[in-house]
């Protein structure tokens, strides 16, 4: 049957089951993003919390940059980096120091290099 704006009534009566549908996928998709998240999450939790990982270079470099006694670019600095790329025992050892103070006394006594220079 036709309509007076030319609309066939079963048209309009099927719009509501459309929206309905359309919101029903919209809500699949948020919960499997939502799903994902924490799931990311809870990965990159295990992650920086597994004892090879945790020692990465990564990690070890956020940890350089963070203390300021030593100034990004020094000599220090610069074979600090090269020190803690050449083996997961010299990141381990570094970032054991519990204290900023010691992981640079470390650096300086591994490297050879003071911060002062």
């Amino acid at each position: 049957m036709a309509s007076i704006h030319g609309t066939d009534q079963t048209d309009v009566a099927s719009e509501p089951k459309l929206v309905q549908a359309g919101q029903a996928v919209a809500d699949v998709i948020r919960e499997s993003v939502e799903t994902r998240d924490k799931i990311l999450s809870h990965k990159n939790h295990l992650i920086e919390n597994h004892p090879e990982i945790s020692c990465s270079q990564l990690r070890a470099m956020k940890v350089l940059n963070s203390l300021s006694a030593i100034r990004m670019w020094s000599s220090l600095y610069k074979v600090s980096i090269k020190h803690l790329k050449e083996d997961p025992a010299n990141r381990q050892t570094f970032l054991s120091y519990g204290d900023d103070e010691n992981k640079v006394l470390y650096l300086e006594y591994a490297t050879g290099e003071s911060r002062d220079a």
